[in-house]
């Protein structure tokens, strides 16, 4: 024999007019048993329409004036129908129950605060029904007079531990509409719920929210032809544990629900489920990736519409997989969901030109759309990229397993990188946020593209240098050695440039010739024209290269102007690079863009003591210019390069020594220089790039190389071989807080 206990707290609340509890091991059948309640109720005879006989309990009038829970013990069977006058309820099939208040004209509006089946204007004022573990708990019947049910509903708050189903309310309608149980309050569904076929249930509505929730184990059984309304309250989020099955429709009106379980071959969900504007359908969160929603075993047979309109966005969000094809016409998918990134995966996916995906990258993961078949795309793919300091890496944010068909139409970004640049890139089976750290400690490939740029302005220095110590080490030391003299000179130098600040820096190793010729009047005045060719080959911090062919033409001279000398040089300069950065398995990074320079020079100076003292003001200005440039043969890591163009000016006050300038007749000559030099353009080293394929966003880094102040100190020293061949040797070095850099030279010069 079955026996339900039935529990009932005492508290100060009204009576529970109108509601009936039948229990029964089978509702309907000739088995059912009576219900042993405390004295004081009054018991109605269930009508047998097939000859069936049952026993129900009418809780009504002033008869349950101080009870607030109603308990259903493990093992019954309680069916829950409304009681009032003129009113016939069927339970089960073939089953009646005769209501125990004897007129519903006699009721009033939240008559005794306390009616199970109420005026929503009397919410949460019916007794609770608990349903312990193992008892079930059914709202049932078949409504006989629907003017009676609009607009009244089940107000008593559910507490299942066990399961609760919903039956079909039946015809007639009211307005038009099929009726069914609309359901208040703070409810709790620990077991499985389950709604009969045709059965219609709505948990809130949208001017009264229900408070659900649901439990770690909990399944949703949609019947066929069956329709279950979620409205939570506010931002409410309800979690289930379990999947949801059958072949009925699911429609989430408001809030958030949480889907954690597994659909499985055998367990598929086959019917529809909607998602209205404002609300959200989180498939599986961040300690349930292995959540399944829809149909393993037939993935692209259902679809998910993630359907917006002019009111708002209904979203899509979660880490499991949705075996569905995602169609998403102005609603939002979202992969991931709280604090927590991850991949949401899908079987197959559609995105309309009004639907958008966002997807966002932090420096240790991703959240993104994984989709299983195909994927056809419109709409906007809004990317965030968090705050943080990146390394060089590849993020997927949209990988396509199939065929991807269609493109995004706009791409929007947000992102706060931190040492890094960073876009968006597309490959023909998905979409990557690429970052590169491309300086610094932590960049193993850094770009080289603005290192180019300072090496080939500080050849042009070197130049412009050599140019007047040829006009010095040929000076006369008295006016007996003036006289007409024709030159040509040839020079072989190399030289070596060390830049290094904050991790940033590069290394060069230069080898060229120079060669000109020269004319000097019987004033001392100077002409000549230079022509120069070297080869460089610089290494950055880390495993990127480039490789220098530069060219230079100048025309240099001076004069002696009352007391002081007058000089000055013009150069054009034209270079091409091989710029390489290596990143292991990922390729070789390569560019090879050209680049050109251009400037001119003035000198002034004054010889004191017989030439032994000449202190000097040299000015160097300059144009320089790079191409820009596309990167190919590294997957992903390929970086475009914005043209550098820099006007750069240098100020030199110095003095030259000639420690032997007494000596009027001696074969050797020796200059001593020691001057400093101020950049006033603290030009450094300035990069603008992006990666070859993005939304064409604009990103820069920036290093300032050398500092405005440099150190430099050079010898030269000549020796005449015969009256008209002379042979000489020079030495420079350049120091700065950040560079160190130096040359040697060897030159003949052979007089007509």
């Amino acid at each position: 024999m079955l026996k339900m206990k039935e529990k009932i707290t005492r508290n100060a609340l009204g009576t529970v007019s109108a509601l009936a509890i039948v229990a029964a091991c089978g509702v309907g059948s000739a088995s059912a048993q009576t219900l042993t309640l405390p004295s004081g109720f009054n018991t109605v005879t269930i009508n047998a329409n097939s000859g069936n006989t049952g026993t129900a309990v009418a809780l009504n009038g002033g008869a349950a004036t101080s009870y607030s829970t109603i308990e259903i013990g493990n093992g019954i069977t309680a069916v829950v129908v409304q009681s009032w006058a003129a009113q016939t309820w069927a339970v089960g099939n073939n089953t009646a129950i005769v209501p125990g208040q004897s007129n519903w004209s006699g009721l009033t509006t939240c008559q005794n605060s306390s009616l199970a089946y109420s005026a929503t204007s009397c919410l949460n004022h019916a007794p609770t029904i608990q349903v312990d573990q193992g008892g079930t708990l059914r709202l049932g019947g078949v409504q006989t007079n629907g003017s009676l049910m609009n607009p009244w509903g089940f107000e008593s708050d559910v507490h299942a531990d066990g399961d609760v189903i919903i039956d079909d309310a039946g015809s007639p309608s009211w307005a038009g509409r099929h009726l069914g149980a609309q359901i208040f309050g703070t409810n709790y569904f620990g077991g499985n719920l389950t709604l009969q076929p045709n059965a219609l249930a709505t948990f809130g509505v949208s001017w009264a929210a229900a408070d659900t929730q649901f439990g770690p184990n909990t399944n949703i059984i949609l019947g066929g032809g069956s329709v279950m309304d979620l409205w939570l309250p506010g931002a409410g989020t309800a979690t289930m544990g379990g999947s949801l099955r059958g072949t009925g429709t699911l429609k989430i009106d408001a809030g958030t629900l949480i889907v954690n379980g597994q659909n499985t071959a055998a367990n598929p969900f086959l019917g529809t489920l909607t998602v209205l504007p404002g609300a959200t359908l989180v498939v599986g969160d961040a300690s349930h990736p292995t959540a399944v929603y829809g149909d393993p075993g037939n993935p692209t047979a259902q679809t998910l519409a993630i359907h917006g309109n002019t009111s708002g966005s209904p979203i899509l969000r979660g880490f499991g997989t949705i075996d569905a094809t995602v169609a998403n016409t102005g609603g939002i998918v979202q992969p991931g969901y709280g604090s927590s990134l991850g991949n949401l995966t899908v079987a197959a996916y559609s995105q309309a030109n009004t639907g958008t995906l966002k997807v966002e990258v932090n420096p240790t993961s991703v959240s993104g759309l994984h989709v299983l078949g195909n994927a056809a795309l419109g709409g906007t793919l809004n990317v965030t990229i968090d705050q943080g300091n990146y390394s060089t890496q590849v993020y997927n944010i949209v990988q396509v397993d199939g065929t991807m068909s269609g493109d995004f139409r706009s791409i929007t970004t947000s992102s706060a990188v931190a040492g890094a640049i960073a876009a968006v890139t597309k490959t023909s089976n998905g979409y990557q946020v690429v970052t590169e750290v491309v300086q610094g400690a932590a960049s193993t490939a850094p770009i080289v593209a603005g290192n180019v740029v300072s090496a080939n302005r500080l050849n042009d220095t070197y130049l412009v240098n050599s140019l007047y110590d040829a006009i010095a080490i040929d000076s006369p030391r008295s006016t007996a050695q003036v006289g007409r003299n024709k030159y040509v000179w040839i020079e072989s130098f190399g030289r070596y440039s060390s830049v290094s600040r904050n991790d940033v820096g590069y290394h060069t190793a230069t080898a060229g010739v120079t060669a000109g010729a020269e004319y000097r009047t019987e004033s001392n005045a100077v002409i000549g024209v230079a022509a120069s060719y070297s080869s460089e080959s610089l290494k950055a911090k880390g495993s990127s290269t480039a490789d220098l062919e530069s060219y230079h033409v100048a025309a240099y001279g001076g004069a002696d102007v009352q007391y002081m000398r007058l000089d000055g040089v013009l150069f054009y300069n034209t270079f091409t690079t091989d710029l390489k950065r290596d990143f292991g398995s990922d390729g070789v990074a390569s560019a090879a863009p050209g680049g050109y320079a251009y400037g001119g020079s003035v000198q002034v100076s004054i010889r004191f003591l017989d030439g032994l003292l000449t202190p000097y003001l040299r000015g160097i200005l300059s144009r320089q210019h790079l191409d820009g440039s596309v990167e190919t043969g590294a997957a992903l890591l390929n970086l475009r390069y914005n043209a550098i163009n820099a006007n750069t000016f240098v100020g030199d006050f110095g003095f030259r020594i000639d420690p032997l300038s007494r000596y009027p007749e001696s074969k050797t000559k020796l200059l001593v220089t020691v001057a400093l030099e101020h950049d006033f353009s603290a030009l450094g080293e300035t990069v603008g790039g992006t990666f070859p394929v993005d939304a064409g966003q604009a990103w820069s880094a920036y290093w300032r190389g050398d500092s405005e102040n440099t150190g430099l100190v050079g010898v030269n020293v000549a020796r005449q071989i015969t009256d008209r061949l002379e042979i000489s040797g020079r030495v420079n070095g350049r120091f700065s807080l950040y560079q160190t850099s130096g040359e040697v030279a060897l030159n003949a010069r052979y007089r007509f």
